[in-house]
């Protein structure tokens, strides 16, 4: 018997390493833009027109990729704004995958703060929705109505990455969130909500959803630069466990059973307040950025790997049993004068010892200042004191100065060595 066919649809910026490995164990379709840098992991590429293709273009690039592989056993989707096509033609072509109306629910932000406000033990908050069609003055009344009960945070009720996201403390606020409103028309349909701003320390959960919860990875907060629109400046993270607390996996588990999500993987974020949990979204897929990736090094757990395994029908339950084999932290930095080399980097400060530390991300347009060129390098050691040291000391090579821009970092508790599952 040959490998099993899969199709990855969406492919974005930093999959690399997790796409990669995927050929090992499975024949590849990638269905993504034709633009894609990573159609070259792929044993078949599939373009579609763009990020927001249409149900009927997901369905004729899954047939196509059925025909080019001569079948398909499983689809995985790693962005938002493909989940709900991809779902409606997997139906179609009656293949494992969360059903459409689950994942319309929880992407929805209007939607899924009605469902979150349901869960027990978890902090709830007033939502109110403003249409894309709304004028000024409807605008004001809603969002000064709004703030009666405190300050807001407005995002799109479609939204992802952050975008468009901005905090209103006071009716000062509210003309400067309106040129976001205006400039935002026809960001994905245009809607946007606003809701109680809750604060807290924010957190994410990778979780493996199989015939329930299988396993839950706690592994980072994410802090905003909190100006008026909030941008994500990156991961920074220092946590002695792997499991979240109880009352955050009741909290997942109770989604799970309200929104009828199986057999994917989510990526739940949300604050840890004085009261309880507050959940913030629900992505039903694989995190961004590098957070796959902290996972394999710290627990031996490829969270690729049991994408596919779900999508194609195997069994993970002895695929989720927890190794805590080393710590691992993502390092950032702003390098706008590096002279040398990345490579000549690795090698200068790990004596040509390339494995234990891999630089991930060299290239201006990412650059976390705009005429800064961003780095990202990932180390993996024995402990968060060797990698805080050695973390200053490429940072200190590269820029001439030992403060991160952000890091985050992912550390196991050693006395933990089995599964936290049902």
């Amino acid at each position: 018997m040959g490998r099993p066919k899969i199709a990855v649809v969406g492919l974005s910026y930093l999959r690399e390493l997790g796409i990669s490995r995927l050929q090992g164990g499975y024949e590849v379709a990638c269905i993504s833009e034709p633009a894609s840098s990573l159609f070259c992991f792929s044993d078949v590429c599939v373009p579609i027109s763009s990020i927001d293709a249409t149900d009927s273009e997901l369905l004729d690039a899954l047939r196509s990729a059925e025909r080019r592989l001569g079948g398909l056993d499983g689809v995985i989707c790693l962005r938002d704004p493909n989940l709900v096509a991809t779902a409606r033609a997997a139906k179609r072509m009656k293949l494992r995958f969360p059903c459409d109306s689950s994942l319309g629910e929880v992407l929805d932000k209007y939607a899924f703060r009605l469902l979150a406000n349901r869960i027990s033990g978890c902090v709830s908050a007033t939502v109110r929705l403003i249409e894309s069609r709304s004028d000024w003055s409807t605008f004001f009344a809603c969002v000064d109505a709004a703030l009666q009960q405190g300050p807001l945070i407005m995002k799109p009720r479609r939204g992802s990455c952050s975008y468009h996201i901005v905090q209103i403390a006071s009716k000062e606020d509210i003309p400067r969130a309106w040129e976001v409103f205006s400039r935002a028309t026809n960001y994905r349909g245009g809607d946007f909500i606003v809701e109680d701003l809750v604060e807290g320390t924010e957190s994410s959960v990778e979780c493996v959803i199989q015939s329930g919860l299988r396993l839950a990875l706690q592994t980072t907060y994410l802090p905003r630069v909190k100006e008026f629109e909030f941008t994500e400046s990156g991961h920074a993270v220092d946590f002695s466990s792997w499991m979240p607390r109880p009352i955050i996996s009741r909290s997942i588990e109770q989604l799970c059973q309200l929104s009828g999500l199986d057999d994917c993987i989510l990526h739940v974020e949300f604050l840890e307040t004085p009261t309880g949990p507050f959940l913030i979204e629900v992505n039903p897929r694989l995190a961004g950025d590098w957070i796959p990736e902290l996972h394999r090094h710290v627990h031996g757990r490829d969270l690729y790997m049991l994408a596919c395994k779900i999508a194609v029908g195997d069994d993970i339950a002895q695929e989720c049993a927890i190794r805590n084999t080393a710590y691992a932290a993502l390092v950032r930095f702003s390098a706008p004068g590096i002279k040398t080399s990345y490579s000549d980097l690795v090698g200068t400060e790990l004596s040509g010892k390339h494995d234990r530390v891999t630089f991930l991300q060299a290239d201006c347009s990412n650059g976390l200042n705009n005429d800064a060129r961003g780095v990202a390098c990932m180390l993996v050691g024995q402990s968060p004191t060797e990698l805080e040291d050695r973390a200053e000391r490429i940072i200190s090579a590269a820029t001439g100065s030992p403060k991160p821009h952000a890091t985050h970092t992912a550390r196991p508790n050693e006395d933990m060595h089995s599964l936290w599952s049902k």
